[in-house]
Protein backbone atom coordinates (compact mmCIF):
# COMPACT_ATOMS: atom_id res chain seq x y z
CA UNK A 1 0.00 0.00 0.00
CA UNK A 2 1.42 3.78 -1.05
CA UNK A 3 1.64 6.39 1.02
CA UNK A 4 -1.61 7.95 -0.28
CA UNK A 5 -3.35 4.84 0.31
CA UNK A 6 -2.28 4.56 3.76
CA UNK A 7 -3.46 8.47 4.54
CA UNK A 8 -6.79 6.87 2.59
CA UNK A 9 -7.53 4.09 5.12
CA UNK A 10 -5.95 6.10 8.47
CA UNK A 11 -8.56 8.40 7.46
CA UNK A 12 -11.65 5.97 6.51
CA UNK A 13 -10.85 4.17 10.16
CA UNK A 14 -10.78 7.70 11.89
CA UNK A 15 -13.77 8.70 10.66
CA UNK A 16 -15.99 5.86 11.83
CA UNK A 17 -14.56 5.69 15.21
CA UNK A 18 -14.93 9.89 15.30
CA UNK A 19 -18.17 9.19 14.06
CA UNK A 20 -19.70 6.75 16.87
CA UNK A 21 -17.77 8.77 19.63
CA UNK A 22 -19.39 11.59 18.00
CA UNK A 23 -22.74 10.28 18.14
CA UNK A 24 -22.55 9.49 21.36
CA UNK A 25 -21.91 12.66 22.86
CA UNK A 26 -23.91 15.00 20.45
CA UNK A 27 -27.10 15.28 22.74
CA UNK A 28 -25.42 15.64 25.38
CA UNK A 29 -23.15 18.81 24.56
CA UNK A 30 -26.38 19.85 22.18
CA UNK A 31 -28.37 20.05 25.73
CA UNK A 32 -25.48 21.41 27.82
CA UNK A 33 -25.07 24.35 24.15
CA UNK A 34 -28.77 25.51 24.66
CA UNK A 35 -28.67 25.29 28.29
CA UNK A 36 -25.96 27.58 28.33
CA UNK A 37 -27.45 29.89 25.80
CA UNK A 38 -30.98 29.95 27.05
CA UNK A 39 -31.81 33.86 27.98
CA UNK A 40 -33.27 34.47 30.85
CA UNK A 41 -37.30 34.43 31.89
CA UNK A 42 -38.80 37.54 31.03
CA UNK A 43 -42.01 37.95 32.62
CA UNK A 44 -44.93 38.10 30.14
CA UNK A 45 -48.53 39.50 30.96
CA UNK A 46 -51.00 36.79 31.61
CA UNK A 47 -54.00 36.80 28.62
CA UNK A 48 -57.14 35.31 28.57
CA UNK A 49 -58.96 34.57 25.26
CA UNK A 50 -55.17 36.56 23.69
CA UNK A 51 -57.26 40.07 25.34
CA UNK A 52 -53.79 40.92 27.64
CA UNK A 53 -55.05 41.57 31.60
CA UNK A 54 -53.39 43.09 34.45
CA UNK A 55 -52.91 40.49 36.99
CA UNK A 56 -53.76 41.80 40.40
CA UNK A 57 -52.09 41.84 43.29
CA UNK A 58 -52.00 38.59 45.12
CA UNK A 59 -54.03 39.79 48.36
CA UNK A 60 -57.10 39.85 46.79
CA UNK A 61 -56.38 36.98 44.44
CA UNK A 62 -57.15 33.08 45.71
CA UNK A 63 -54.47 30.62 44.78
CA UNK A 64 -55.67 27.03 44.61
CA UNK A 65 -53.42 24.81 47.03
CA UNK A 66 -54.46 21.63 47.34
CA UNK A 67 -52.36 18.39 49.47
CA UNK A 68 -50.41 16.30 46.83
CA UNK A 69 -49.92 12.60 47.79
CA UNK A 70 -46.60 11.28 46.92
CA UNK A 71 -48.74 7.87 46.04
CA UNK A 72 -51.81 6.83 44.40
CA UNK A 73 -54.51 6.38 47.85
CA UNK A 74 -55.43 3.03 48.24
CA UNK A 75 -59.29 3.78 47.60
CA UNK A 76 -58.73 5.56 44.39
CA UNK A 77 -60.75 3.94 41.79
CA UNK A 78 -59.24 2.61 38.62
CA UNK A 79 -60.99 2.81 35.04
CA UNK A 80 -59.94 0.11 32.49
CA UNK A 81 -59.81 0.91 28.59
CA UNK A 82 -58.85 -1.38 26.27
CA UNK A 83 -58.36 -0.71 22.44
CA UNK A 84 -56.94 -2.76 19.60
CA UNK A 85 -53.67 -1.29 20.72
CA UNK A 86 -53.50 0.15 24.30
CA UNK A 87 -54.70 -1.09 27.83
CA UNK A 88 -54.89 2.01 29.53
CA UNK A 89 -55.65 3.31 33.38
CA UNK A 90 -57.13 5.94 34.41
CA UNK A 91 -56.99 7.21 37.73
CA UNK A 92 -59.94 8.99 39.58
CA UNK A 93 -57.36 10.61 41.57
CA UNK A 94 -56.47 13.55 39.74
CA UNK A 95 -58.10 12.30 36.42
CA UNK A 96 -54.98 10.79 35.46
CA UNK A 97 -53.20 8.60 33.22
CA UNK A 98 -52.12 5.89 35.57
CA UNK A 99 -50.60 3.18 32.99
CA UNK A 100 -50.55 2.19 29.72
CA UNK A 101 -49.98 -1.10 28.12
CA UNK A 102 -48.52 -1.13 24.36
CA UNK A 103 -50.17 -4.93 23.50
CA UNK A 104 -47.97 -6.83 20.91
CA UNK A 105 -48.16 -6.41 17.71
CA UNK A 106 -45.86 -7.96 15.06
CA UNK A 107 -46.45 -4.79 12.63
CA UNK A 108 -46.14 -2.26 14.84
CA UNK A 109 -42.52 -3.86 16.53
CA UNK A 110 -43.82 -5.02 19.82
CA UNK A 111 -42.99 -8.68 19.56
CA UNK A 112 -42.19 -11.74 22.32
CA UNK A 113 -38.71 -13.41 22.40
CA UNK A 114 -39.36 -17.30 22.15
CA UNK A 115 -39.06 -17.20 26.05
CA UNK A 116 -41.37 -14.75 26.63
CA UNK A 117 -45.05 -15.03 27.57
CA UNK A 118 -46.28 -12.32 26.08
CA UNK A 119 -44.51 -9.25 23.78
CA UNK A 120 -47.03 -6.30 25.73
CA UNK A 121 -45.09 -3.08 27.02
CA UNK A 122 -45.35 -1.40 29.77
CA UNK A 123 -44.92 2.17 28.65
CA UNK A 124 -46.50 4.45 31.39
CA UNK A 125 -46.14 3.19 35.11
CA UNK A 126 -46.72 6.39 36.92
CA UNK A 127 -45.70 5.94 40.61
CA UNK A 128 -47.65 9.23 41.83
CA UNK A 129 -50.34 11.36 40.34
CA UNK A 130 -48.02 14.54 40.12
CA UNK A 131 -46.04 12.56 37.80
CA UNK A 132 -48.93 10.78 35.51
CA UNK A 133 -49.26 12.42 31.76
CA UNK A 134 -52.68 14.55 32.18
CA UNK A 135 -52.02 15.39 35.49
CA UNK A 136 -52.64 19.50 36.76
CA UNK A 137 -50.20 20.45 39.14
CA UNK A 138 -51.21 23.98 38.74
CA UNK A 139 -54.43 24.32 39.49
CA UNK A 140 -53.93 20.68 41.54
CA UNK A 141 -57.23 18.52 41.78
CA UNK A 142 -57.60 15.88 44.25
CA UNK A 143 -60.74 13.29 44.25
CA UNK A 144 -62.66 13.61 40.96
CA UNK A 145 -66.20 11.87 40.05
CA UNK A 146 -66.23 10.18 36.73
CA UNK A 147 -68.80 8.87 34.30
CA UNK A 148 -67.68 6.28 31.12
CA UNK A 149 -69.10 6.10 27.48
CA UNK A 150 -67.49 3.47 25.55
CA UNK A 151 -63.61 4.06 25.12
CA UNK A 152 -64.53 8.30 26.82
CA UNK A 153 -64.14 8.60 30.62
CA UNK A 154 -65.23 12.28 31.86
CA UNK A 155 -63.42 13.56 35.25
CA UNK A 156 -65.63 16.19 37.10
CA UNK A 157 -64.19 18.58 40.21
CA UNK A 158 -65.30 21.30 41.84
CA UNK A 159 -65.39 23.49 45.01
CA UNK A 160 -66.78 27.24 45.94
CA UNK A 161 -63.87 28.83 43.65
CA UNK A 162 -63.38 26.53 40.46
CA UNK A 163 -64.27 23.54 38.66
CA UNK A 164 -62.46 21.29 36.51
CA UNK A 165 -63.59 19.18 33.73
CA UNK A 166 -60.95 16.16 32.13
CA UNK A 167 -62.17 14.27 28.88
CA UNK A 168 -59.93 11.84 27.82
CA UNK A 169 -61.24 9.55 24.44
CA UNK A 170 -59.22 6.68 23.01
CA UNK A 171 -59.53 5.16 19.41
CA UNK A 172 -59.94 1.49 18.19
CA UNK A 173 -57.21 1.23 15.41
CA UNK A 174 -54.90 4.20 16.66
CA UNK A 175 -52.04 4.93 18.79
CA UNK A 176 -53.45 8.39 19.26
CA UNK A 177 -55.58 9.89 22.06
CA UNK A 178 -57.49 12.91 23.02
CA UNK A 179 -57.68 14.98 26.33
CA UNK A 180 -59.64 18.18 26.76
CA UNK A 181 -59.08 20.25 30.14
CA UNK A 182 -61.50 22.74 31.06
CA UNK A 183 -61.71 25.30 33.76
CA UNK A 184 -64.32 27.82 35.28
CA UNK A 185 -63.61 30.22 37.80
CA UNK A 186 -67.24 30.35 39.83
CA UNK A 187 -66.39 32.63 42.42
CA UNK A 188 -66.55 36.29 42.87
CA UNK A 189 -62.67 36.73 43.05
CA UNK A 190 -59.82 36.43 40.57
CA UNK A 191 -58.12 32.93 40.71
CA UNK A 192 -54.06 33.34 40.60
CA UNK A 193 -51.73 30.45 39.00
CA UNK A 194 -48.65 32.11 39.20
CA UNK A 195 -47.23 28.80 37.05
CA UNK A 196 -50.01 29.21 34.83
CA UNK A 197 -51.90 25.88 34.04
CA UNK A 198 -49.24 23.49 34.59
CA UNK A 199 -49.97 19.74 33.02
CA UNK A 200 -47.43 16.73 33.48
CA UNK A 201 -46.16 15.35 30.27
CA UNK A 202 -45.51 12.67 32.22
CA UNK A 203 -42.35 10.48 33.27
CA UNK A 204 -40.62 7.51 31.66
CA UNK A 205 -38.42 4.48 32.89
CA UNK A 206 -36.10 2.16 30.74
CA UNK A 207 -38.08 -0.81 28.89
CA UNK A 208 -35.26 -2.90 27.31
CA UNK A 209 -31.92 -3.66 28.33
CA UNK A 210 -29.64 -0.59 27.13
CA UNK A 211 -32.29 2.12 26.55
CA UNK A 212 -31.62 5.78 26.08
CA UNK A 213 -33.94 7.79 27.81
CA UNK A 214 -34.51 11.50 26.44
CA UNK A 215 -37.03 13.79 26.19
CA UNK A 216 -37.77 15.66 22.55
CA UNK A 217 -39.36 18.81 22.53
CA UNK A 218 -40.60 20.59 19.16
CA UNK A 219 -39.97 24.04 19.46
CA UNK A 220 -40.38 26.86 16.24
CA UNK A 221 -39.96 24.10 14.16
CA UNK A 222 -36.52 22.92 15.74
CA UNK A 223 -36.29 19.47 17.97
CA UNK A 224 -34.97 20.08 20.92
CA UNK A 225 -33.48 16.81 22.59
CA UNK A 226 -32.48 16.51 25.96
CA UNK A 227 -31.26 13.12 28.19
CA UNK A 228 -30.67 15.05 31.02
CA UNK A 229 -33.15 17.03 33.14
CA UNK A 230 -33.30 20.93 32.91
CA UNK A 231 -34.76 24.03 34.62
CA UNK A 232 -38.13 25.29 33.61
CA UNK A 233 -36.99 27.25 30.24
CA UNK A 234 -39.29 30.05 28.39
CA UNK A 235 -39.45 28.53 24.61
CA UNK A 236 -42.60 28.13 22.89
CA UNK A 237 -43.39 24.41 22.57
CA UNK A 238 -45.58 22.48 19.82
CA UNK A 239 -45.62 19.27 21.46
CA UNK A 240 -43.11 17.45 23.67
CA UNK A 241 -41.98 13.55 23.41
CA UNK A 242 -40.81 11.10 26.45
CA UNK A 243 -38.98 8.40 24.87
CA UNK A 244 -36.51 4.85 25.30
CA UNK A 245 -34.85 3.67 22.36
CA UNK A 246 -37.62 2.08 20.81
CA UNK A 247 -41.26 4.13 22.44
CA UNK A 248 -42.52 7.42 23.26
CA UNK A 249 -45.28 9.16 24.31
CA UNK A 250 -45.59 12.36 22.93
CA UNK A 251 -47.91 15.53 24.45
CA UNK A 252 -49.45 18.08 21.42
CA UNK A 253 -51.49 20.31 22.76
CA UNK A 254 -53.76 21.83 19.81
CA UNK A 255 -54.03 25.48 18.95
CA UNK A 256 -52.24 26.56 22.12
CA UNK A 257 -48.48 26.86 22.31
CA UNK A 258 -46.90 26.15 26.03
CA UNK A 259 -44.75 28.29 26.83
CA UNK A 260 -41.86 26.99 28.92
CA UNK A 261 -41.05 23.20 29.25
CA UNK A 262 -38.81 21.54 32.47
CA UNK A 263 -38.13 18.56 32.93
CA UNK A 264 -36.83 16.28 35.98
CA UNK A 265 -35.56 12.87 36.46
CA UNK A 266 -34.23 10.54 38.91
CA UNK A 267 -30.07 9.55 38.57
CA UNK A 268 -28.82 6.10 38.62
CA UNK A 269 -25.51 6.81 38.27
CA UNK A 270 -22.62 7.65 35.67
CA UNK A 271 -23.16 5.65 32.27
CA UNK A 272 -21.03 3.04 31.02
CA UNK A 273 -20.30 2.44 27.53
CA UNK A 274 -21.90 -0.60 26.26
CA UNK A 275 -19.42 -0.83 22.95
CA UNK A 276 -15.81 -0.06 22.99
CA UNK A 277 -15.50 2.81 21.02
CA UNK A 278 -19.14 1.96 19.69
CA UNK A 279 -22.89 2.89 20.93
CA UNK A 280 -24.00 6.06 23.01
CA UNK A 281 -23.45 5.41 27.05
CA UNK A 282 -25.76 3.69 29.09
CA UNK A 283 -28.78 5.32 30.33
CA UNK A 284 -27.54 7.84 33.46
CA UNK A 285 -31.13 8.34 34.53
CA UNK A 286 -33.69 5.27 34.91
CA UNK A 287 -36.35 7.82 34.14
CA UNK A 288 -37.08 11.15 32.84
CA UNK A 289 -40.11 13.50 33.44
CA UNK A 290 -41.95 16.40 31.82
CA UNK A 291 -44.23 18.91 32.85
CA UNK A 292 -45.65 21.70 30.27
CA UNK A 293 -46.36 25.36 31.28
CA UNK A 294 -49.45 27.91 29.71
CA UNK A 295 -48.75 31.10 31.06
CA UNK A 296 -52.32 32.55 29.12
CA UNK A 297 -54.06 30.72 31.81
CA UNK A 298 -52.38 32.77 34.56
CA UNK A 299 -55.40 34.70 35.73
CA UNK A 300 -59.00 33.55 35.82
CA UNK A 301 -61.28 36.25 36.59
CA UNK A 302 -64.67 35.49 38.00
CA UNK A 303 -66.96 33.64 35.38
CA UNK A 304 -63.58 33.47 33.83
CA UNK A 305 -62.71 29.72 31.75
CA UNK A 306 -59.88 28.20 30.44
CA UNK A 307 -59.78 25.32 27.55
CA UNK A 308 -56.74 23.29 26.70
CA UNK A 309 -57.05 20.35 23.80
CA UNK A 310 -54.59 18.03 23.67
CA UNK A 311 -53.47 14.64 21.35
CA UNK A 312 -51.15 12.20 23.07
CA UNK A 313 -49.63 9.48 21.38
CA UNK A 314 -48.30 6.12 22.84
CA UNK A 315 -46.81 4.04 20.94
CA UNK A 316 -43.70 2.59 19.10
CA UNK A 317 -40.72 5.42 17.88
CA UNK A 318 -41.62 3.93 14.12
CA UNK A 319 -41.21 6.77 11.70
CA UNK A 320 -43.86 4.82 9.44
CA UNK A 321 -46.41 4.74 12.19
CA UNK A 322 -45.40 8.48 13.32
CA UNK A 323 -45.73 9.86 9.52
CA UNK A 324 -48.93 8.84 9.52
CA UNK A 325 -50.19 11.45 12.24
CA UNK A 326 -49.14 14.05 10.34
CA UNK A 327 -48.01 16.48 13.37
CA UNK A 328 -44.18 15.87 12.71
CA UNK A 329 -44.06 13.04 15.42
CA UNK A 330 -41.30 11.50 13.54
CA UNK A 331 -38.79 14.26 14.11
CA UNK A 332 -38.43 12.40 17.86
CA UNK A 333 -36.97 9.87 15.48
CA UNK A 334 -32.86 11.20 15.51
CA UNK A 335 -31.20 9.57 11.99
CA UNK A 336 -28.54 12.00 12.66
CA UNK A 337 -26.49 13.60 9.47
CA UNK A 338 -27.11 11.36 7.23
CA UNK A 339 -31.36 11.40 7.65
CA UNK A 340 -32.05 11.37 3.85
CA UNK A 341 -29.93 7.98 3.48
CA UNK A 342 -31.03 6.64 7.04
CA UNK A 343 -35.03 7.00 5.51
CA UNK A 344 -34.39 5.27 2.02
CA UNK A 345 -32.96 2.97 4.16
CA UNK A 346 -35.76 2.17 6.04
CA UNK A 347 -38.32 2.56 3.34
CA UNK A 348 -35.71 -0.50 1.77
CA UNK A 349 -36.37 -2.60 4.69
CA UNK A 350 -39.51 -2.54 4.90
CA UNK A 351 -40.56 -3.35 1.20
CA UNK A 352 -38.20 -6.52 1.47
CA UNK A 353 -39.62 -7.17 4.48
CA UNK A 354 -43.30 -7.27 3.20
CA UNK A 355 -42.09 -9.42 0.25
CA UNK A 356 -39.40 -12.13 2.39
CA UNK A 357 -41.03 -12.25 5.66
CA UNK A 358 -37.54 -11.93 7.20
CA UNK A 359 -35.51 -9.16 8.33
CA UNK A 360 -32.19 -10.44 8.16
CA UNK A 361 -33.01 -11.47 4.65
CA UNK A 362 -33.97 -8.25 4.35
CA UNK A 363 -30.66 -7.08 5.24
CA UNK A 364 -28.91 -9.32 3.11
CA UNK A 365 -30.74 -8.72 0.14
CA UNK A 366 -30.39 -5.13 0.78
CA UNK A 367 -26.55 -5.53 1.24
CA UNK A 368 -26.53 -7.55 -2.31
CA UNK A 369 -28.60 -4.38 -3.62
CA UNK A 370 -26.14 -1.64 -2.23
CA UNK A 371 -22.35 -3.74 -3.41
CA UNK A 372 -24.12 -3.83 -7.03
CA UNK A 373 -24.66 0.22 -6.59
CA UNK A 374 -21.19 0.60 -5.28
CA UNK A 375 -19.58 -1.79 -7.58
CA UNK A 376 -18.31 0.95 -10.01
CA UNK A 377 -16.29 2.18 -7.20
CA UNK A 378 -15.11 -0.31 -5.18
CA UNK A 379 -13.73 -2.32 -8.39
CA UNK A 380 -11.70 1.33 -9.66
CA UNK A 381 -10.42 1.43 -6.18
CA UNK A 382 -9.31 -2.02 -6.09
CA UNK A 383 -8.20 -1.53 -9.62
CA UNK A 384 -6.26 1.89 -8.69
CA UNK A 385 -4.64 0.14 -5.68
CA UNK A 386 -3.02 -2.88 -7.60
CA UNK A 387 -1.84 -0.45 -10.43
CA UNK A 388 -0.21 2.24 -7.27
CA UNK A 389 1.27 -1.68 -6.09
CA UNK A 390 3.20 -1.72 -9.46
CA UNK A 391 4.61 1.23 -10.02
CA UNK A 392 5.87 1.52 -6.42
CA UNK A 393 9.23 0.14 -7.49
CA UNK A 394 9.64 2.65 -9.43
CA UNK A 395 8.32 4.99 -7.07
CA UNK A 396 11.70 3.76 -5.06
CA UNK A 397 14.12 4.24 -7.77
CA UNK A 398 12.60 7.69 -8.28
CA UNK A 399 12.81 9.00 -4.85
CA UNK A 400 16.41 7.35 -4.66
CA UNK A 401 17.56 9.05 -7.83
CA UNK A 402 15.83 12.39 -6.90
CA UNK A 403 16.63 12.48 -3.22
CA UNK A 404 17.94 15.44 -3.28
CA UNK A 405 15.57 17.55 -5.66
CA UNK A 406 12.16 17.43 -4.03
CA UNK A 407 10.38 19.22 -7.07
CA UNK A 408 12.11 16.89 -9.53
CA UNK A 409 10.91 14.13 -7.68
CA UNK A 410 7.32 15.40 -7.23
CA UNK A 411 7.28 15.88 -11.06
CA UNK A 412 8.91 12.30 -12.55
CA UNK A 413 6.37 10.62 -9.88
CA UNK A 414 3.01 12.49 -11.21
CA UNK A 415 4.63 12.08 -14.86
CA UNK A 416 5.01 8.09 -13.83
CA UNK A 417 1.89 7.78 -12.52
CA UNK A 418 0.30 9.36 -16.26
CA UNK A 419 2.44 6.85 -17.80
CA UNK A 420 0.64 3.73 -16.11
CA UNK A 421 -2.84 5.15 -15.69
CA UNK A 422 -2.85 5.35 -12.06
CA UNK A 423 -4.65 7.81 -9.55
CA UNK A 424 -2.78 7.70 -6.38
CA UNK A 425 -5.86 8.85 -5.09
CA UNK A 426 -7.79 6.55 -6.94
CA UNK A 427 -7.85 4.07 -4.34
CA UNK A 428 -8.66 6.00 -0.77
CA UNK A 429 -11.33 8.34 -2.41
CA UNK A 430 -13.88 5.54 -3.43
CA UNK A 431 -13.78 4.08 0.13
CA UNK A 432 -14.40 7.37 1.74
CA UNK A 433 -17.42 7.85 -1.02
CA UNK A 434 -18.76 4.53 0.58
CA UNK A 435 -19.01 6.34 5.05
CA UNK A 436 -21.98 7.72 4.26
CA UNK A 437 -23.87 4.79 3.59
CA UNK A 438 -21.67 2.79 6.71
CA UNK A 439 -22.88 5.67 8.65
CA UNK A 440 -26.60 5.98 8.12
CA UNK A 441 -26.68 1.87 8.19
CA UNK A 442 -25.41 2.67 11.61
CA UNK A 443 -27.72 4.83 12.77
CA UNK A 444 -30.52 3.24 11.28
CA UNK A 445 -30.55 -0.03 12.28
CA UNK A 446 -28.94 1.11 15.91
CA UNK A 447 -32.23 2.12 16.73
CA UNK A 448 -34.41 0.96 14.42
CA UNK A 449 -37.80 -0.60 16.14
CA UNK A 450 -38.38 -3.03 13.18
CA UNK A 451 -35.51 -5.12 14.23
CA UNK A 452 -36.86 -5.34 18.18
CA UNK A 453 -36.84 -9.21 19.02
CA UNK A 454 -36.98 -9.63 14.85
CA UNK A 455 -35.63 -13.25 14.77
CA UNK A 456 -33.42 -14.58 12.02
CA UNK A 457 -33.10 -18.71 12.70
CA UNK A 458 -29.85 -19.20 10.50
CA UNK A 459 -29.02 -21.79 12.91
CA UNK A 460 -33.17 -22.93 14.41
CA UNK A 461 -34.19 -22.28 17.91
CA UNK A 462 -30.81 -20.47 18.95
CA UNK A 463 -28.97 -18.13 17.03
CA UNK A 464 -30.15 -14.63 16.45
CA UNK A 465 -32.96 -14.58 17.86
CA UNK A 466 -33.04 -10.16 18.31
CA UNK A 467 -31.44 -8.38 15.37
CA UNK A 468 -31.39 -5.26 17.25
CA UNK A 469 -28.99 -7.12 19.92
CA UNK A 470 -25.94 -8.91 19.96
CA UNK A 471 -25.75 -12.09 18.09
CA UNK A 472 -25.44 -14.16 21.88
CA UNK A 473 -24.70 -17.87 21.14
CA UNK A 474 -24.61 -18.62 24.65
CA UNK A 475 -23.46 -17.62 27.74
CA UNK A 476 -20.09 -18.53 28.82
CA UNK A 477 -18.96 -19.52 32.15
CA UNK A 478 -15.54 -17.40 32.93
CA UNK A 479 -16.17 -14.13 30.75
CA UNK A 480 -13.69 -13.73 28.14
CA UNK A 481 -10.99 -10.61 28.57
CA UNK A 482 -12.83 -7.54 27.29
CA UNK A 483 -15.89 -8.82 25.47
CA UNK A 484 -17.61 -10.45 28.77
CA UNK A 485 -19.65 -13.92 29.22
CA UNK A 486 -21.34 -13.84 25.98
CA UNK A 487 -20.13 -15.58 22.83
CA UNK A 488 -21.21 -13.68 19.52
CA UNK A 489 -20.71 -15.03 16.53
CA UNK A 490 -21.09 -12.35 13.85
CA UNK A 491 -18.71 -9.90 14.95
CA UNK A 492 -16.07 -12.75 15.03
CA UNK A 493 -16.89 -13.58 11.22
CA UNK A 494 -16.77 -10.44 10.53
CA UNK A 495 -13.24 -9.81 11.62
CA UNK A 496 -12.51 -13.33 9.96
CA UNK A 497 -13.47 -12.03 7.14
CA UNK A 498 -12.09 -8.78 7.09
CA UNK A 499 -9.09 -10.47 7.70
CA UNK A 500 -9.35 -12.48 4.62
CA UNK A 501 -10.35 -9.35 3.02
CA UNK A 502 -6.91 -7.83 3.85
CA UNK A 503 -5.29 -10.54 2.23
CA UNK A 504 -6.85 -9.87 -1.00
CA UNK A 505 -5.85 -6.32 -0.71
CA UNK A 506 -2.90 -4.47 -3.00
CA UNK A 507 -0.09 -3.66 -1.19
CA UNK A 508 2.76 -1.61 -2.00
CA UNK A 509 5.95 -1.67 0.24
CA UNK A 510 8.86 0.06 -0.55
CA UNK A 511 11.13 -1.11 2.15
CA UNK A 512 10.71 -4.56 4.04
CA UNK A 513 10.27 -2.09 7.64
CA UNK A 514 7.00 -0.53 5.43
CA UNK A 515 5.84 -4.26 4.21
CA UNK A 516 6.27 -5.59 7.71
CA UNK A 517 3.76 -2.80 9.42
CA UNK A 518 1.77 -3.28 6.49
CA UNK A 519 1.35 -7.46 7.45
CA UNK A 520 0.63 -5.96 11.16
CA UNK A 521 -1.67 -3.70 10.21
CA UNK A 522 -3.69 -6.63 8.40
CA UNK A 523 -4.22 -8.61 11.52
CA UNK A 524 -4.77 -5.95 14.16
CA UNK A 525 -7.48 -4.49 12.17
CA UNK A 526 -9.57 -6.84 12.12
CA UNK A 527 -9.04 -7.69 15.58
CA UNK A 528 -9.61 -4.01 16.45
CA UNK A 529 -12.90 -4.03 14.31
CA UNK A 530 -14.32 -7.02 16.47
CA UNK A 531 -13.99 -5.35 19.82
CA UNK A 532 -15.88 -1.75 18.12
CA UNK A 533 -18.86 -4.32 16.60
CA UNK A 534 -19.01 -6.86 19.20
CA UNK A 535 -21.62 -5.54 21.80
CA UNK A 536 -23.50 -3.97 19.04
CA UNK A 537 -26.68 -4.99 16.97
CA UNK A 538 -26.09 -8.23 15.31
CA UNK A 539 -28.46 -6.72 11.82
CA UNK A 540 -25.67 -4.13 11.68
CA UNK A 541 -23.04 -6.80 12.29
CA UNK A 542 -24.56 -8.88 9.67
CA UNK A 543 -24.77 -6.40 7.39
CA UNK A 544 -21.20 -6.18 7.44
CA UNK A 545 -19.76 -9.48 7.31
CA UNK A 546 -22.45 -10.16 4.15
CA UNK A 547 -21.23 -6.72 2.72
CA UNK A 548 -17.14 -8.23 3.47
CA UNK A 549 -17.78 -11.79 1.74
CA UNK A 550 -19.71 -10.01 -1.35
CA UNK A 551 -16.44 -7.86 -1.75
CA UNK A 552 -13.78 -10.63 -2.05
CA UNK A 553 -15.02 -11.83 -5.46
CA UNK A 554 -14.82 -8.59 -6.81
CA UNK A 555 -11.24 -7.76 -5.06
CA UNK A 556 -9.89 -10.73 -6.98
CA UNK A 557 -10.99 -9.96 -10.21
CA UNK A 558 -10.02 -6.40 -10.04
CA UNK A 559 -6.61 -7.87 -8.95
CA UNK A 560 -6.38 -10.65 -11.81
CA UNK A 561 -7.28 -8.54 -14.51
CA UNK A 562 -4.95 -6.15 -14.13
Amino acid sequence: MDKVGKIGLVVSIGLLIAWFLYQSDLQRREAERRAAEMPPEVPTTPVVDDVPRVVPEPEPALEVDLPEPDTFPEDAEVIEIETDFLKVELSNWGGVIKRVVLKENEKAGIRRLPDEESGDVVLVESRTPADAPGALTSPPVGEMEWERSGNRVVFHFSDERLKVRKTYEFFEGHFEARLRIELENISEENILLPDGLVLSAGSISTIDDGDILGVDTLSEDQVVRNRTPIEKTSLPIDWTALKTTYFTFIINPLEVQASAVEIGGRRIGAGVNRALLGCAPGPQYEELSAALFFDRFANLPPAGAAELDVKVYFGPADYRILRGYDSDYERVIDFGFWAPISRVIIWSLTELYNLLGSYGWAIIILTVIIRIVLWPLTHKSAKSMKGMQKVQPLVAGLKEKYKSDPKKLQAETMKLYKEHGVNPMGGCLPMVLQIPILFAFFTSLRGAILLRKAPFWIIPGRWIQDLSGPDVLMTLERPLPILGNNLNILPILMGISFLIQQKYTPTAAATPEAEKQQKMMAILMPVMFIFIFYSLPSGLNLYFLVSNVLSLPQQIMAVRKR
